[in-house]
């Protein structure tokens, strides 16, 4: 049964979303700053993998149509091989990881020689930087996402470990790309 399983459709739905008080700075135009006032209008994304049985996971993040193609047909299951697959295609993956995202924390949790958990977009005088996809705070990769000793929480529950919020995403849709 197990070995029948095929990845048969990925959706990348992506959304946007603004943070309060940050913006550009002018001279390149690519880094953030805070600027009382100012608003930034930044985007993310949802991908959802279904199989041939009826199982389907849920993640942040996006995919393009290359690997997507590389994933339609094949089994889930054999996620070292995939794993490998497209760590090859990627050449010069190192083990601390970019961005963070609850899978990210199960990675970091699993790796004996990652040292690092990047925040990323975050400042001391903005509290939302992040999308709300999940219901609660602790999950957003916020600064009061750190607790006292400097660590985040890695959730325990099925999949990822926390549901995502299905109405905010729906509510903040820009756009959906489905692969099949």
């Amino acid at each position: 049964m197990a070995r029948d399983i095929e990845i048969t459709r990925i959706t990348s739905t992506s959304f946007a979303y603004e943070i309060a008080d940050m913006e550009l700075e002018e001279q390149l135009g690519f880094d953030t700053v805070y600027r009382k006032g100012g608003r930034l209008t930044l985007g993310g994304g949802i991908l959802t993998i279904e199989t041939s049985v009826g199982i389907s996971g849920i993640a942040s993040g996006g995919i393009d149509s290359r690997p997507a193609q590389y994933l339609l047909g094949r089994n889930p299951l054999d996620r070292e091989i995939i794993w490998h697959d497209l760590k090859r295609s990627r050449r010069g993956l190192d083990v601390e990881l970019h961005g963070g995202s609850l899978a990210q924390r199960h990675i970091m949790a699993t790796l004996r020689n990652a040292n690092y958990y990047e925040l990323g977009l975050v400042h001391p005088l903005v509290s939302d930087t992040k999308p709300a996809v999940y219901p609660e705070r602790r999950w957003l990769d916020e600064l009061d996402s750190v607790d006292e000793n400097g660590c985040v929480e890695v959730p325990e529950g099925p999949g990822l470990g926390v549901a995502f919020d299905r109405d905010w995403i729906e509510n903040h849709k820009t756009g959906e790309m489905v692969y099949e």
